[in-house]
């Protein structure tokens, strides 16, 4: 069999290890020294110098007046659930967002149900994988969830389950523990934002959040819990200064 390697530090390659002890390297496709947005990744042979096959993941300059360039990573998939990226559970069992997800386990007040989020919630994002990402020199995450989490606006005849809030404040505890920050992302507005998208959270043929009033009044709302979240955030020292 095959497995990945993964450095020590930011600075070594992603190496690919064969049964038969050959390597390849994960790296650009062409020229290394022009890699920028849209520039095609593989596995490439693996270059003399180790820093070439990883320079697409660190920052490739430094800022002039002092600053320090940040490098950001997505955790899709953690408090918002998407078939794709979670097919075990969802696209392969046909499920196709979080609401078919939790109305599959008996419904929000259903114990099963509850069960079933927490455990994502809590086995998703642990402090080895924050741990992982300092490695490759990673300063930011970038959070997606929906607007079900707060708690000013959780309404369970939405078909969600509650509860998530607890573990995005122990995720930025751990981040501040590592000196690392976040970008909160109210990625799911009530009503849906969009046309057949899971990342609303329940697909819909309508994006019933612009379209009525009932629901478009309730996203300001959730804009307004979400900041009275960061402000409790901020007030706390464990989770101060790490959500930007």
């Amino acid at each position: 069999g095959t497995e990945f390697k993964l450095p020590a530090t930011g600075h070594g390659s992603i190496r690919l290890v064969g049964a038969e002890g050959g390597e390849a390297c994960l790296g650009p496709l062409g020229d290394a020294d022009a890699v920028g947005e849209g520039t095609a990744m593989a596995m490439v042979p693996c270059a003399g110098d180790a820093e070439m096959s990883q320079a697409f993941l660190l920052p490739r300059a430094r800022a002039t007046d002092g600053n320090q360039p940040f490098l950001g990573v997505n955790l899709g998939g953690w408090l918002i659930l998407e078939a794709w990226m979670w097919p075990s559970e969802m696209m392969f069992k046909h499920i196709e967002d979080e609401h078919t997800f939790v109305a599959k386990h008996g419904g929000p007040g259903n114990e099963q149900a509850q069960k079933a989020m927490r455990e994502h919630w809590d086995t998703f994002l642990q402090p080895q994988h924050l741990d992982s990402l300092r490695r490759f020199g990673f300063t930011h995450v970038r959070i997606p969830f929906g607007y079900w989490l707060l708690d000013g606006v959780y309404n369970e005849a939405d078909g969600f389950v509650a509860g998530g809030e607890p573990f995005l404040a122990r995720a930025l505890g751990w981040l501040k523990a590592r000196g690392m920050r976040a970008v909160l992302d109210l990625h799911a507005m009530p009503g849906g934002q969009a046309v057949n998208q899971s990342f609303t959270g329940r697909i819909s043929s309508a994006e019933n959040f612009f379209l009525k009033v009932s629901e478009f009044a309730r996203g300001k709302r959730a804009v307004k819990e979400l900041v009275k979240l960061v402000q409790k955030y901020e007030e706390d020292e464990t989770t101060s200064g790490v959500v930007v």
